[in-house]
């Protein structure tokens, strides 16, 4: 399990991959290293799960091609971006 931060300004991305025979504690103590604001933006596997995550802008929003697949509603539901992309 390995996680890292790359810098590509303005976009900060998170990095984390999950390697065979990991457990969930590996898997949770990484995820600690990720902002709470940070988007899934997405995920890459053969045999290890690598998932990106990235910082959300100043806004507190993604902006429109920022890259964000979903996004939460005010009430809470789960609702695509890929049209605003």
């Amino acid at each position: 399990m390995t996680a890292s931060r790359v810098e590509r300004p303005p976009l900060v991305n998170h990095k984390l991959i999950v390697t065979a025979g990991a457990i969930a504690s590996d898997v949770s103590s990484a995820l600690v290293t990720v902002p709470a604001d940070a988007i899934f933006v997405d995920h890459y596997s053969d045999v290890d799960l690598m998932m990106v995550f990235r910082e959300a802008p100043a806004t507190g929003r993604p902006a429109r091609g920022y890259g964000a697949r979903f996004t939460t509603t005010p009430a809470g539901d789960v609702a695509s971006t890929a049209a605003q992309l």
